[in-house]
C-alpha cells in the first residue's frame, strides 16, 4: 500500500478486514499455491480438509467447462485435471462470489449480480487474452490473468458493502455524464476502486503482481512493466463491447482497442474470436460458482 493512502482508505481496508475477512480455506490455498516447492499433493490437502468444497472441486473437474476423457472421482484426480493455478481460482472464486449477492439498487440500476457476471467474463476474456498472445511473457501468466479478472472489481462491490450512502452517489446514472466512476470515487471518497482493491489484496497477502493489475487496470498506459494490467484493461473493453454484465465505463474508441491490442500482439480478428468464445463459455463458467451465491 502507498505510504501517502489517505487515511480514510486505510479506515476502510481496516474496516474490510473485520467484517469481511479472507475466509481461511482461500488463505490456506493462496499460501500453497505461492510455494515454490509446493505440489499436488499440497493442494489436494487443503482441498480435503473441507467435505462441500471437496465435492464441489470433484464435480467441477467433470463439468462441462473442464471435463475430458474419463470421469473424475476423487480429489487428486481434480487437481491433475485441473491444475494448481485453476484449482485457486476457483477457490477463490467460490468464496468471492458470496461478496455479490443483492438485489437491484431501483435508484442507480447497480446491481452485484451483474457485477459478478462481468467478473467472471473479464477473468475467461483475461485468460484467452493471456494465452493467444504471441508475447511469451504475457501467455506465462495465464493463470494469474483469470485470477485478476475475477479481483479487478473487487473494491466496487467492497465500497457498496462497506461505504454504501458515499458509492451510492458514484454509479453512471446518477454522477455527471463527463466524470468517469474512478473520477467520482476519488471526488467523493479520495480514491478509487482500484486503490481499494489493491490495499486490501495487500492486507490478504495476494501476490504484488495480481495486486498491481488490480489497483492499475483503468491506467494501463502507466503501468506498461506488468503485462497482466495491459491484459485486463483489454478485456474490460471487449466486456463492455459485448454487454456482458454490468459495466460502468464507455465503448472504447477505435484508437484505444488497436493501442491494446498493439500493446498484447493481438489483432482484431483474434479479439472477436476470444469475444464470441467467451459469451459462450460464460454460462459455463458461472455454473461453477453458482453454488456459492
Amino acid at each position: 500500500m502507498p505510504e501517502e493512502a489517505p487515511e480514510s482508505l486505510l479506515a476502510l481496508v481496516d474496516r474490510v478486514n473485520d467484517v469481511s475477512p479472507l475466509p481461511g480455506i482461500v488463505a490456506q490455498m493462496m499460501d500453497v499455491c505461492n510455494d515454490p516447492a509446493a505440489g499436488a499433493g499440497n493442494v489436494a490437502g487443503v482441498i480435503g480438509r473441507d467435505v462441500a468444497l471437496a465435492a464441489r472441486v470433484v464435480r467441477t473437474a467433470n463439468s462441462a467447462y473442464y471435463a475430458v476423457g474419463r470421469e473424475i472421482t476423487d480429489i487428486p484426480g481434480a487437481v491433475v485435471r485441473l491444475g494448481m493455478s485453476a484449482i485457486r481460482n476457483i477457490v477463490v472464486g467460490m468464496n468471492l462470489a458470496k461478496l455479490y449477492r443483492g438485489p437491484v439498487d431501483a435508484e442507480t440500476g447497480f446491481s452485484r449480480g451483474e457485477l459478478w457476471k462481468h467478473s467472471v467474463a473479464v477473468s475467461l476474456l483475461s485468460d484467452m487474452i493471456a494465452r493467444r498472445s504471441k508475447l511469451p511473457a504475457t501467455r506465462q501468466l495465464a493463470g494469474e490473468a483469470f485470477l485478476v479478472g475475477l479481483l479487478h472489481d473487487i473494491g466496487v462491490v467492497l465500497e457498496d458493502e462497506h461505504a454504501r450512502d458515499i458509492y451510492a452517489q458514484t454509479p453512471w446514472s446518477v454522477r455527471a455524464e463527463d466524470e468517469t466512476l474512478s473520477k467520482a470515487e476519488r471526488r467523493l471518497m479520495g480514491f478509487d476502486h482500484q486503490a481499494l482493491g489493491a490495499a486490501v489484496l495487500e492486507k490478504w497477502q495476494f501476490p504484488e503482481v495480481i495486486r498491481q493489475a488490480v489497483g492499475a487496470h483503468h491506467r494501463p498506459a502507466s503501468s506498461a512493466h506488468n503485462p497482466l494490467i495491459q491484459v485486463v484493461a483489454l478485456a474490460e473493453i471487449l466486456a463492455a463491447d459485448a454487454r456482458l454484465g454490468y459495466c460502468d465505463i464507455p465503448r472504447a474508441a477505435d484508437a484505444v482497442l488497436e493501442g491494446r491490442l498493439r500493446s498484447l500482439n493481438l489483432s482484431r480478428y483474434e479479439a472477436q474470436k476470444i469475444s464470441q468464445e467467451t459469451c459462450e463459455k460464460l454460462p459455463d463458467a458461472l455454473e461453477i460458482f453458482a453454488g456459492s451465491c
